[in-house]
């Protein structure tokens, strides 16, 4: 099985009251695992395999992936 890293930018959430000024964006983030899809919605990858299926899948909306890089098999 394909295994990825995905850099992407990942969403921001600041508590409290916040002035336009000091609004931040999310951090540049990335995930590595078994690539399951790519399609118009999301990149999916795996942390783990199992008999049963997969476990810890995550699942990054497209319009946030800035790359999928192959990264072994």
């Amino acid at each position: 099985m394909k295994v990825v890293e995905v850099t992407w930018l990942d969403a921001n959430h600041q508590f409290g009251p916040v002035r336009l000024a000091e609004v931040e964006l999310g951090e540049p983030t990335t995930t590595v695992g078994y690539f399951l899809k790519r399609d118009k919605k999301a990149v999916s990858v795996a942390m783990e395999i199992t008999e049963e299926g997969y476990r810890n899948v995550t699942s990054i909306p497209a319009a946030l992936v800035k790359r999928v890089r192959n990264v072994g098999r």
